[in-house]
C-alpha cells in the first residue's frame, strides 16, 4: 500500500504520491530514502572516535534535520496562514516549510541548518515572511501546519530570521523580513492568527522590564527572551539597511540602534540593592513590580508563574549577548572590585555541579535537558578559564547523551537538543544569536570535515582526542590562541588543528583584545575583560 499526503487536496496528494515514488517498489523507495539521507549526514564526516560517539553524533545530526518540514505540495500548493485557509503557490523553484519550533530551534539548531543548507534554509525563513504576510504582520511564535501556538514566550522567529542571516542565508526578502521584525519590535504589529506575540511590550518599552501581573504569566525569564530577541534584532535590521527612502530619513531609521539599547533591559531585573532582600544569597535575576518595587526573594515559582520552565538562577546565566556585562553584575562585593571575574567563576562552578537539574531542584543547578540552559557551559570562555567548558561540555556528551533509547537529556524539540552533541562534538558553538561566530571547546573526534553549503570545507583535527583540554590550536597553519572565532575566518573553508593533552594549560586564558570573546554592552561598545583573580602561568 501506497500513501500520499496533502494539506490542500486529495487530488494533490495523488500528485504528491505519484511524483514522489510512481512506479517505484517499496525496496526502491527505501533505497531512495537512505541515499537522500546518506548524502545528507555526509555533509559532516568523522574519522575515529569510539563507536557510541559515532553512533551518538550521526544520530544527532540525523535528528536536526527533521523539522522543519515541507509544507506545499509538488504543485506548489499551500495552505496560507490566515484564519480562511486560502490557498498559495509557493514561488517556482521554491517550497513552504512549517514546524517551526521557534523558543527551542534559534538558539544552536538554525546556524547549523544554515551553514550545511542554505538553500533550504532560504525557503524556511521566506516561509516565515509569507505566514507573517497571512497572519497578521508577524511571525507566527511556534508554526505546525497553519496554526499558531503561543506554547512558549518571546519572538524566537524573528531570533531563527537573524540567524540564518549571519550565518550566511541571504535568498529570502530581507526587506519585508525587516518590516515585519520592527513592526513586531514596537508594537505597530502584534498579533498572528489572534495570538500576540510579545504580551506586555508596552510596559516593556517604557519601564525597561517586564513586571509581575503586566500582560505576560512568565515575566522575570520572559523579560530575558525580549532581551535576546532585541539585541538579535538590532544585528539583524543593521545589517539590512532599509531600501526605502522615507524610511531611511524617518523616525524608523533610529530603530535599531534602539533595540541595542533595549537588548541592556535585562539588567533592569537584577536588584542593586540585593543585600537588603529576605533570604537573597547574592545578585541573582529577580521578580519586579511595574512601581519599581521588588518582590520578596524567589529562586524558583510554582510552576511558570515567574520562571517559564525554569528558576531564577538558570534564567540568571540566559544573557549570551553580554555575557561579561553579566558577570559584572555578578560581583558581591563591587566596592572592592566591580571588575573582578571571582564571584561569576565561584557561581558557574556551583552551578554546573550537576548537569541536569531541572527546574524545581535547589540549589539551583544547570539543566541542560531544556533549552535556557544551553549556552551555559561555554560561558567559561569569558573568563581566564576556558579549560573549564572544555572539561565540563565533555562530561555533557559523555554522561548525558547515550545510545540508549532514552539517550537524550531532555526533549529533542525539533532537534533543538541534538544540535547541542553535534556542535560540542564538533568543538564549535555559536553562542551568540545573530553574531557569526563560535565559543570553541576540544573536539570530541579527531578528525571532523564539514562541507559547507557554499561547497567549502571546513577540516577540525585533535590530536590525542579523546583528550579534553586544548594546549594549542592553529588555524590554517597559524596561532589561534582566543577560545573564541569568527565565522568569517572559516567559511571560505578552513583547517582547525587542535592540540589536546589530559592536563590544563594556558591556551585561551588571557587572549589579544582584539580576539576577546565578543560581549555588546547596550551603549554599543565592548564590555571589557574581567580581572582574574591570577593570570595563568604557562609550566
Amino acid at each position: 500500500m501506497k500513501v500520499g499526503l496533502s494539506y490542500v487536496s486529495a487530488s494533490n496528494a495523488k500528485a504528491n504520491l505519484e511524483a514522489e515514488t510512481g512506479a517505484m517498489s517499496f525496496d526502491q523507495t527505501r533505497q531512495n530514502a537512505d541515499d537522500a539521507w546518506n548524502k545528507r549526514l555526509n555533509t559532516i564526516q568523522i574519522t575515529g572516535g569510539s563507536t557510541d560517539d559515532k553512533k551518538k553524533f550521526y544520530t544527532a545530526l540525523y535528528h536536526a534535520f527533521l523539522a522543519p518540514s515541507i509544507f506545499s505540495d509538488v504543485n506548489g500548493d499551500f495552505i496560507s496562514f490566515n484564519s480562511a485557509a486560502t490557498t498559495r503557490k509557493a514561488p517556482a523553484g521554491h517550497v513552504q516549510y512549517t514546524t517551526f519550533s521557534s523558543w527551542d530551534t534559534y538558539r544552536s539548531l538554525i546556524p547549523l541548518q544554515a551553514l550545511l543548507a542554505p538553500q533550504e534554509v532560504g525557503d524556511m525563513m521566506q516561509s516565515l515572511i509569507f505566514d507573517a504576510d497571512d497572519c497578521g504582520g508577524t511571525f507566527p511564535m511556534w508554526a505546525e501546519g497553519n496554526n499558531n501556538s503561543n506554547i512558549m514566550p518571546g519572538d524566537g522567529a524573528s531570533i531563527i530570521v537573524a540567524q540564518a542571516h549571519a550565518f550566511g542565508v541571504k535568498d529570502f526578502d530581507t526587506q519585508k523580513a525587516r518590516t515585519i521584525m520592527l513592526d513586531t519590535a514596537f508594537g505597530r504589529k502584534t498579533t498572528c492568527r489572534g495570538v500576540r506575540t510579545l504580551p506586555g511590550l508596552s510596559g516593556y518599552i517604557s519601564r525597561g522590564y517586564l513586571a509581575r501581573g503586566a500582560g505576560e504569566g512568565q515575566p522575570t525569564s520572559t523579560n530575558m527572551e525580549y532581551a535576546s530577541t532585541d539585541f538579535a534584532v538590532s544585528r539583524f535590521t543593521s545589517a539590512v539597511p532599509a531600501s526605502d527612502a522615507q524610511i531611511v530619513a524617518g523616525d524608523t531609521a533610529a530603530e535599531p540602534a534602539s533595540l541595542l539599547t533595549r537588548s541592556g533591559n535585562w539588567a533592569n531585573l537584577f536588584n542593586p540593592d540585593w543585600r537588603k532582600v529576605k533570604g537573597q544569597p547574592y545578585p541573582q535575576l529577580q521578580p519586579r513590580n511595574s512601581d519599581g518595587t521588588w518582590r520578596p526573594y524567589l529562586p524558583v515559582s510554582t510552576w511558570d508563574n515567574d520562571y517559564r520552565e525554569g528558576n531564577a538562577e538558570q534564567y540568571t546565566f540566559m544573557v549570551p549577548h553580554d555575557i561579561r556585562g553579566l558577570f559584572r553584575k555578578l560581583v558581591i562585593d563591587p566596592t572592592k572590585d566591580a571588575n573582578a571575574e571571582n564571584d561569576a567563576v565561584a557561581r558557574l562552578d556551583e552551578f554546573t555541579m550537576n548537569l541536569n537539574g531541572g527546574w524545581s531542584y535547589q540549589p539551583a543547578r544547570l539543566w541542560i535537558g531544556n533549552e535556557p540552559g544551553f549556552l551555559t557551559p561555554w560561558m567559561y570562555n569569558w573568563t581566564s578559564q576556558p579549560h573549564k567548558t572544555q572539561a565540563l561540555v565533555r562530561r555533557i556528551l559523555d554522561e548525558q547523551f547515550t545510545t540508549a533509547p532514552s539517550g537524550l537529556p531532555g526533549n529533542d524539540d525539533e532537534g533543538a537538543m541534538s544540535g547541542i552533541f553535534v556542535w560540542g562534538a564538533l568543538g564549535l558553538y555559536p553562542e551568540i544569536p545573530a553574531v557569526p561566530g563560535f565559543a570553541l571547546n576540544s573536539p570530541l573526534f579527531p578528525k571532523s570535515s564539514i562541507l559547507l553549503g557554499n561547497g567549502k570545507v571546513i577540516t577540525i583535527s585533535a590530536d590525542k582526542s579523546p583528550a579534553k583540554y586544548i594546549q594549542k590550536l592553529t588555524v590554517n597553519g597559524s596561532p589561534h590562541d582566543s577560545p573564541w572565532i569568527g565565522l568569517d575566518k572559516l567559511s571560505a573553508g578552513a583547517r582547525l588543528d587542535f592540540s589536546l593533552a589530559g592536563t590544563v594549560s594556558c591556551w585561551g586564558t588571557n587572549p589579544a583584545a582584539d580576539t576577546l570573546p565578543p560581549s555588546f554592552a547596550a551603549d554599543g561598545t565592548q564590555t571589557p575583560r574581567l580581572k582574574p583573580e591570577k593570570e595563568c602561568a604557562p609550566n
